[in-house]
């Protein structure tokens, strides 16, 4: 999130569960010369979140769909630099302690007057312009990133086939950083392309998923994890699982990727723009779950991009039938196919798992074309050798996604 802006430009998103207390706050905000958006849903809370970017946030403690102190830490998570201000009817000393805990900058005690709200609006304001200027002089890498994207992109007139080479290249960036070979960018290209074609011929697609989607898709599905880049290496290359401390770390990487992109996003123009824009979706959203319990936002249905639902499947067959840094071994086509299944409905968008069985047969050939060239250990000798090694991880726990 940018820093603070004037009063007259800040958005200010308001979570509170009593609609008279909405009203209030809202009337008070505007007077300060904030720009204000409400509402009374935790779940509704994350979608504008996404959706408007806020430089302020406040929360109700307790909501009728949820804990205001969990979606704080949830929404902490997404934007560290967003000023964070917990609201509450109830003066308990420990109540203000577990909200600073969580990530919360200021607290209020209603009922909340004037003065009170201008000054803790004033005072997060600042502590946040100090926090990003701290986090400012950690983003050379990222700001590499951006400089080398805007020098490949902004010129918007050269070829498609040129198009899609830079922007391999700028992906290659994060790869080398993550151990993944050149393949899997192709792979996961092929995959999201082939996944597209297949979903073009069902009716309620066949109007979104034409030719300019699908090559759009093919071009920037290798852009869904340059954000890793901007990793520690301690946490992006470690051996085995992540603590609770380092997923949060790693589920930075959406975020990441982009805020990188957003920056050329403005400069380009023409078809490299619209590339630009479906490379920001998948960058974002690749991770969100059908069922809503994905990250960095928990979108649900719909409203995650449909680049990024057909990407988020691609990602996962690749990550599972692939080694990986944190798994030397992979699983077979057959095994993969039954955890797709398994997550129909759940993780995935259920018409993107039937388009996936559909081109089955593109996959394993893509699968085939594409193998790294490594000594794979197949997830049955692995099995066999599990007295002698490590347990074999839990199918649904098995791609650090």
């Amino acid at each position: 999130m940018a820093d603070i802006p004037s009063p007259s430009q800040a958005r200010i998103l308001i979570i509170d569960d009593e609609k008279p207390v909405l009203e209030v706050l809202r009337a008070m905000v505007e007077a300060l010369g904030y720009v204000p958006t409400t509402t009374q849903w935790a779940k509704e809370g994350r979608r504008l979140f996404a959706k408007l970017q806020p430089e302020i946030v406040m929360i109700d403690i307790n909501l009728a769909d949820g804990s205001g102190i969990r979606l704080l830490e949830e929404l902490h998570l997404v934007s560290p630099t967003t000023a964070y201000i917990i609201i509450s009817g109830d003066a308990r000393v420990d109540n203000p302690v577990e909200a600073l805990r969580a990530g919360a900058d200021g607290y209020l005690v209603k009922p909340i007057t004037m003065a009170a709200l201008r000054g803790e609006i004033q005072r997060v304001s600042r502590k946040q312009r100090q926090i990003i200027a701290r986090l400012e002089d950690k983003a050379v890498l990222q700001q590499e990133l951006e400089n080398r994207t805007r020098q490949l992109l902004v010129e918007s007139g050269v070829s498609a086939a040129v198009q899609r080479g830079l922007i391999m290249a700028l992906c290659r960036l994060a790869e080398f950083r993550d151990h993944e070979t050149g393949t899997h960018l192709h792979r996961m290209a092929n995959y999201s392309k082939a996944i597209a074609e297949g979903l073009s011929r069902h009716p309620d697609f066949s109007n979104q998923v034409n030719d300019l989607f699908i090559r759009r898709l093919f071009a920037t599905a290798p852009l869904h994890d340059i954000g890793k880049a901007g990793i520690p290496d301690h946490i992006l290359l470690k051996r085995g699982p992540l603590n609770d401390e380092e997923r949060a770390v790693m589920q930075r990487h959406p975020i990441i990727g982009t805020q990188t992109l957003e920056t050329v996003s403005k400069e380009v123009r023409g078809e490299a723009g619209g590339q630009v824009r479906m490379g920001m979706e998948i960058c974002t959203y690749h991770h969100e779950k059908w069922n809503g319990k994905g990250y960095p936002y928990g979108l649900a249905g719909e409203d995650i991009p449909l680049s990024a639902r057909i990407v988020a499947l691609a990602d996962f067959y690749d990550a599972v039938s692939s080694p990986r840094v944190y798994r030397p071994y992979a699983f077979p086509h057959e095994k993969v196919c039954e955890m797709i299944l398994a997550e129909k409905g759940e993780h995935f968008d259920p018409q993107i798992v039937d388009a996936f069985f559909e081109v089955e047969d593109e996959i394993l050939r893509i699968r085939e074309a594409g193998k790294d060239n490594l000594d794979i250990t197949s997830f049955e000798s692995n099995e066999a050798n599990e007295a002698n090694s490590t347990p074999v991880t839990p199918p649904s726990e098995v791609p650090r996604l």
